[in-house]
């Protein structure tokens, strides 16, 4: 689907667009409804997030960096497939 309609698949993942209501609220409440449902909160909001998000990763990435070494890292960040298609969880494990 993403390599069909990639442009209307990433509009609607994210859509910016939208409003939420303020009475499904609740750890935001102190805040009037008018800059609750603006548009420069929702960016402040997303600004904050996605700097916390950067932030966590550095964070992650340089220690694994100490933890292992800068070759050792760069092997552990890479996206590998598993050999083994089939994997068996026991309920014990799941549970």
């Amino acid at each position: 689907f993403l390599t069909t309609y990639p442009v209307s698949y990433i509009k609607k993942a994210f859509e910016f667009d939208r409003v939420f209501f303020f009475k499904w609220t609740v750890n935001w409440k102190f805040l009037p409804e008018e800059m609750f449902t603006s548009k420069p909160w929702a960016l402040i909001l997303l600004a904050c997030h996605l700097g916390m998000l950067g932030m966590l990763a550095n964070k992650w990435w340089q220690s694994s960096k100490s933890q292992l070494g800068d070759a050792n890292a760069r092997k552990l960040m890479k996206w590998t497939k598993c050999n083994n298609d089939n994997v068996w969880l026991s309920p014990e494990y799941v549970i």
